[in-house]
């Protein structure tokens, strides 16, 4: 009998020890990161989309994950048949729109020619009626100048990229046209400049959806600190 007893108040002091050593080297969640929930991101797809604007913001959604903050980030088109972007990248979408989940977030990409969003009706018309029911608009790039075509962005502040920003102006007003700045935020619409910009706008983007904490911790797993050479005189 005091054999059991010592067996088992060993194990119980083990079991102790192994659940303060969990507690010691895990990650804290903050109260932000545990009470948020997993959103529903839709990434919209077109022929021509600039490869950058639909990849960066993702990398940035999908790093989160690793910190437990998967959501669930899904591709969508006007028919879900296979897309061609800009540089040649072929990418079979997720979802149509007629099967696509209702997102909480749609992000839309930019592309040089831009008209293969803005002149598709149907792109349009699922871009106006889905910002309607969303938590946040977003374009990359000159993905501002579709969301000024559908709607969401017209009369309201935005940037994009800098060979788009004259043509923007005139389609939207002089004063709601920003140079100069990465991204803007207006209400419910989130803009960014040019291609790579997608990504510091999609950093900001987490550090709301989640929390700044977790924003930091994808940057740094990321290893987003931008250096480009021959920034200066060479």
């Amino acid at each position: 009998m005091n054999i059991l007893k010592t067996v088992t108040l060993t194990m119980t002091l083990m079991a102790s020890l192994m659940m303060s050593a969990t507690s010691l080297f895990a990650a804290p969640a903050t109260t932000m990161e545990s009470e948020a929930k997993s959103p529903r991101i839709a990434i919209l797809l077109y022929e021509e989309a600039d490869e950058l604007d639909i990849f960066g913001p993702r990398e940035v959604l999908n790093a989160a994950a690793m910190f437990g903050k998967r959501g669930e980030i899904y591709t969508v088109s006007a028919t879900g048949e296979a897309v061609r972007l800009l540089g040649g990248t072929r990418v079979i979408p997720d979802f149509s729109f007629a099967t696509a989940p209702k997102p909480d977030v749609i992000i839309v990409p930019g592309a040089l020619n831009t008209s293969k969003a803005t002149g598709d009706k149907k792109i349009l018309a699922y871009i106006a009626e889905t910002a309607k029911q969303v938590q946040w608009v977003v374009g990359v790039c000159s993905g501002s100048e579709v969301l000024v075509a559908a709607g969401p962005a017209l009369g309201k502040k935005i940037t994009s990229h800098h060979l788009w920003i004259d043509g923007l102006r005139k389609a939207n007003g002089e004063k709601n046209v920003l140079s100069g700045v990465r991204y803007v935020r207006d209400g419910n619409l989130l803009t960014s400049a040019g291609v790579s910009a997608g990504i510091d706008m999609s950093l900001w983007l987490v550090g709301q959806l989640y929390s700044v904490e977790l924003a930091r911790k994808v940057q740094e797993v990321l290893e987003y600190y931008p250096a480009p050479p021959y920034a200066g005189e060479v």
